[in-house]
């Protein structure tokens, strides 16, 4: 324990914290409190981390019109690596985990509107592992568990500011493996095997401010390649005297539920590159209109 306080621990921590740093084109920072190691099981606890956009970084990324539009902060009291070869990380620079834990973490994702990032860039994004290969040659974990995340979202535009929360969604993810050939694996979804997420009931009101979206509950699972919604409904906040009243003008006065919302072989790349919706089958179960 002395000789780990001493001459490991300080390398560990400079690692973890430059491996943030590289990997994010230092627009982020990574805090915690304390670094827990049991070197006998391979056991690694973080307490009280904070991952989170420098917002001096982002400014003049701004400044140069290469901002992202996405930002976010993540906090999470415990966050536990098992099974870590300290040793295999720091000397063959191979990062072999059997699973990480995050209890109940906190995720604000920021959306900030740039123009900009609507026009075709003429300059490739380098793929994380060339990002990292100077630290890392390889990274494989096994298992990944998000447990309880509460998460907001908040758009920001044109001085217009609206938010979203879920809460209590639950994340696992399976053999996540970053090398030289993992973002070419087409049987890989962002350099994982499977990436499986649950979220309970959620009501979301629009920014018209006359209709919400609810459903009991959602599920999706990149290896299946389908999503699952439960109890659907897009309707009306109004009855329709007040609607018409509240909106001043004609138009459709439209109510949609469904016991379940099924999509099959979805394209979860295709919805990310280009932000469409593209699969083989579409259910819309014991629905009104």
């Amino acid at each position: 324990a002395w000789y780990f306080s001493v001459h490991w621990k300080p390398i560990l921590d400079e690692k973890f914290k430059e491996l943030v740093l590289t990997s994010t084109d230092s627009l982020y920072r990574v805090t915690y409190d304390d670094l827990d190691v049991n070197l006998a099981l391979g056991n690694v606890t973080v307490k009280n981390l904070v991952f989170s956009a420098d917002s001096t970084v982002y400014r003049k990324l701004e400044d140069n019109k290469k901002a992202p539009d996405n930002r976010f902060r993540i906090a999470v009291s415990k966050l536990r690596f098992r099974n870590f070869s300290i040793r295999d990380m720091l000397m063959n620079k191979e990062l072999y985990l059997k699973n990480i834990v995050l209890d109940t973490p906190t995720i604000h994702m920021i959306n900030e509107y740039h123009a900009y990032n609507d026009t075709a860039s003429t300059e490739k994004s380098k793929p994380l592992y060339d990002k990292i290969k100077n630290i890392l040659t390889k990274v494989n974990i096994k298992g990944v568990e998000l447990n309880g995340v509460n998460f907001k979202y908040s758009q920001l535009q044109k001085d217009i500011y609206q938010d979203f929360e879920l809460k209590k969604v639950n994340v696992k993810v399976e053999d996540l493996l970053i090398d030289s050939t993992s973002i070419s694996d087409k049987e890989r979804f962002y350099h994982t095997k499977m990436v499986d997420i649950e979220i309970p009931g959620f009501t979301y009101k629009t920014p018209d401010g006359f209709y919400k979206v609810d459903f009991e509950k959602l599920k999706i699972n990149t290896r299946n390649r389908n999503i699952l919604l439960t109890k659907v409904a897009y309707q009306p906040i109004l009855n329709k005297s007040a609607y018409y009243k509240a909106k001043g003008k004609g138009g459709s006065y439209v109510a949609m539920k469904f016991d379940t919302v099924r999509f099959e072989s979805f394209d979860f790349n295709r919805l990310l590159r280009d932000k469409k919706i593209y699969a083989t089958k579409t259910q819309l179960k014991n629905g009104s209109l």
